[in-house]
């Protein structure tokens, strides 16, 4: 996993009215917490923090928070971006100081490698049930995915979380639990047109012969019979 320096600044304050201030000024408010240290109010240039989400490789960013106080470098997670839900602008970074030598529990994409036989030769569906995992993991381990064959799987075949690698980490997810599965093609029979001509006529013939078949009401004979 690749470790990012980002430059802070540390600051004193807070409330809407400062972070209004730093946005305007082009830096993003933040804190950064965990690891027995108390919660630091810190800022980074907003231009430098977008570059680091946009050049990141999976949702689990790893950095060197370096202070401009001349406090020692820490390592962190991105924990938390809180994001305008109109303008699609970052708000606010949180930021989790952690230890190389402590796992962690985290959440990792999946990442299905290959053309199922079962697709490519029998014309199945490969269906993805679980797009991501949780996994305890060193944090300089943390993979940015984790891939898995799925090659050989015919119509029929599901793959499980017991399936994957684990030599660098541990499964917090359910091992039963399914990933991916292979399923035949769903075949829908339509109904052709001269299919309902048929069907039609056919009705109309029973109907034909059921009024032939029904005897007419007499009227005179009956008033015979009551006289």
């Amino acid at each position: 996993m690749k470790v990012n320096t980002l430059r802070v600044e540390s600051r004193q304050g807070s409330g809407k009215s400062l972070a209004r201030k730093l946005r305007a000024s082009g830096k993003l408010p933040g804190v950064a917490y965990g690891e027995k240290n108390d919660p630091m109010s810190l800022s980074v240039a907003a231009y430098d923090f977008y570059q680091l989400i946009s050049k990141a490789s999976s949702q689990n960013i790893l950095v060197d928070l370096d202070f401009d106080n001349g406090e020692k470098v820490k390592k962190a997670l991105v924990r938390e971006v809180q994001v305008d839900p109109v303008t699609n602008d970052v708000l606010n970074v949180d930021f989790l100081i952690i230890s190389l030598d402590r796992p962690l529990n985290m959440q990792v994409s999946i990442n299905l490698v290959g053309v199922p036989d079962g697709v490519k030769n029998q014309g199945g569906i490969l269906q993805p049930i679980r797009r991501e995992i949780e996994i305890s993991v060193l944090p300089n381990k943390v993979p940015d995915k984790i891939d898995l064959d799925v090659t050989e799987m015919q119509i029929g075949d599901t793959l499980h979380v017991g399936d994957l690698e684990t030599e660098e980490f541990d499964l917090i997810t359910d091992p039963e639990l399914s990933i991916c599965t292979v399923v035949a093609p769903t075949v829908v029979k339509e109904k052709t047109e001269e299919e309902g001509e048929e069907g039609e006529e056919g009705l109309e013939g029973v109907e034909g012969e059921e009024e032939e078949q029904k005897e007419p009401e007499v009227i005179g004979e009956k008033k015979d019979e009551e006289e």
